[in-house]
């Protein structure tokens, strides 16, 4: 959730800035049901510990003007704008379109604002209140503010972070003044999430969260997560997927969201899979894309794309999954013949998160089938609906590949995020596997990028020429499989940097995810068990890609 703050710091919907008398007036019954149901969006979203300011306020420029919360009527001449630098061309080309929200989700309060290409601000603040009621005022109370500003003086701290001083703040309404319509008590404020501070930062799509301050991402983080078998499963992107406003003096973050036609979030791939180059980069001028990287030979091939939803569709996330899937389908394989069509939707949530939940939001994983014979290839796919735009990400597989297909792939869709920033459409990987072995995986002392792995061979049930070779029976078979050939002849492995290992852990909830290679060495560390892993070899024998397979 969003935190609430204390009385005067928001309301539930935006009030148009020509209120009148008229829209007052019948808005009693209105104002119940939002007062009843305001607090309901994201109230469970929040509550992580605070971490450490990591953008210092101290770093922001200090001066002794400070931004005016005085009452200036809107009727007052305007300052003539000040001609812009290159620095707030480039910062206001990116904001202009976005709408900013400053809001909790536990409340029924929120602070809105635009800002134009001149850097230009207006915007406005509301909360209500019905149960503060007195004499002449029994329908409750209402805060408000509507106001406008102008961001100077802007500087550029990295190529995601830009600070701009407050300016011109002005009021429509004199703030503490008080008026009664309609059995209605207007209190007038300050614009709460601007007011009271100096100078303001901004974070531009794709900015890394890593380098956010800890109070920022508290205040937007309500949407990163779904509940998972009754806890909340956290999943944040990597880079900032919308516009971020931050008011260090206040520790007050606002969140955006896209206004224009144009697309500006990118689904990609938390990993790369080594042995794939480029295929085709096709980066629109609406935002859409179609992006691919194929395998050596052809075999195996990874997509993403977004388009925007057709007619027909317009509205999908309302839709039912069954008619998303089959749009987002028939989109990628262009009229050609599909069959086998399965997809997992939210009714899956709670066994299998990872393949509906991306960044908290739903999503929908499918696989297909198109062609025959040696002409077979196997489709398995991701599909988010976001606005009006669909995002796919998947890959193909003929019969003849034998690297991803089966469960390293659905592994490998499982670290998908999104993000601002188009530069990682393309999931290509310069690492080349020689071979893959199935190998039982111990701890291999404080080095986390070593592992000791005892090689072995995974036998299926009905596998007669193993069960053969091994001198298996069934009853050496359990849960349709059984391990063979560990003989305690461990050898020591490296771990490429930024190999891409994917770990079960059960205890933490019945999902798997792509896991750092210290928290890796950590789980090692503990010796509860040994890790059985598929690990994928280059021509050194070093590993550059690693899963726990699923065991039935």
């Amino acid at each position: 959730m969003r935190r609430k703050e204390s009385r005067g710091n928001g309301l539930t919907k935006k009030l148009k800035k020509s209120l009148t008398r008229n829209l007052i007036k019948g808005m009693t019954g209105v104002l119940m049901l939002a007062f009843l149901l305001g607090g309901c969006k994201g109230a469970e979203g929040k509550g992580s510990e605070k971490g450490t300011d990591i953008l210092d306020p101290a770093q922001i420029s200090e001066t002794e003007e400070t931004a005016s919360d005085a009452f200036v009527p809107t009727e007052s001449p305007k300052p003539e704008a000040p001609e812009l630098s290159g620095e707030a061309k480039t910062l206001f080309s990116v904001t202009d379109g976005w709408k900013f929200t400053f809001e909790s989700g536990a409340g029924a309060w929120d602070t809105t604002l635009t800002v134009n290409a001149q850097g230009e601000f207006e915007g406005e603040y509301h909360d209500s209140d019905l149960g503060d009621t007195g004499e002449g005022y029994d329908n409750g109370t209402l805060y408000l503010s509507q106001f406008t500003g102008r961001f100077t003086d802007v500087k550029k701290i990295s190529d995601y972070v830009y600070e701009a001083k407050v300016t011109d703040l002005t009021y429509a309404e004199e703030p503490e003044k008080i008026q009664i319509v309609d059995g209605v008590r207007q209190i007038f404020s300050v614009a709460n999430g601007i007011a009271g501070t100096d100078r303001v930062r901004f974070y531009l799509p794709g900015a890394e969260l890593s380098i956010l301050p800890r109070e920022y991402v508290e205040w937007v983080e309500g949407d990163f997560g779904a509940y998972v078998l009754g806890k909340y499963y956290r999943d944040y992107p990597e880079e900032l997927p919308f516009c971020g406003l931050y008011n260090p003096e206040e520790k007050y973050g606002f969140y955006s969201e896209n206004l224009g036609e144009k697309n500006s979030l990118y689904l990609v791939n938390k990993a790369s899979f080594p042995g794939l180059t480029p295929d085709r980069r096709e980066l629109k001028e609406d935002g859409t894309y179609d992006y691919g990287d194929v395998s050596a030979d052809g075999s195996y091939y990874v997509y993403s794309l977004c388009y925007r939803a057709s007619k027909e569709s317009d509205g999908a996330a309302a839709r039912n999954s069954k008619a998303v899937v089959e749009d987002a389908i028939s989109y990628v394989m262009k009229g050609q013949e599909v069959r086998d069509v399965y997809y997992v939707d939210d009714g899956f949530a709670d066994s299998f998160p990872a393949a509906v939940f991306i960044n908290g939001w739903n999503s929908y994983m499918a696989n297909w089938t198109s062609g025959s014979n040696e002409d077979t290839r196997y489709y398995v796919a991701r599909m988010a609906v976001r606005g009006n735009f669909v995002y796919v990400y998947g890959y193909s597989a003929s019969e003849r590949d034998d690297l991803l297909h089966g469960e390293a792939g659905g592994f490998f869709l499982s670290s998908l995020t999104f993000s601002g920033n188009p530069e990682r459409l393309n999931c290509e990987s310069t690492g080349k596997v020689a071979k893959k072995i199935c190998a039982a995986v111990i701890h291999s002392g404080s080095d986390a990028s070593r592992i000791l792995a005892d090689e072995v061979v995974w036998v299926d049930a009905g596998d007669e020429e193993l069960m053969a070779k091994y001198h298996l029976t069934e009853e050496d078979v359990t849960d349709d499989y059984a391990i063979v050939g560990m003989d305690g002849n461990y050898k020591e492995y490296h771990f490429n940097e930024n190999c891409p290992v994917y770990v079960q852990f059960p205890e933490e909830g019945p999902f798997q995810e792509l896991c750092s290679l210290a928290r890796f060495h950590g789980k090692l560390a503990e010796g509860t068990y040994a890790y059985l892993m598929e690990l994928y070899l280059d021509e050194n024998d070093n590993v550059i890609f690693a899963y726990e397979p699923f065991r039935p």
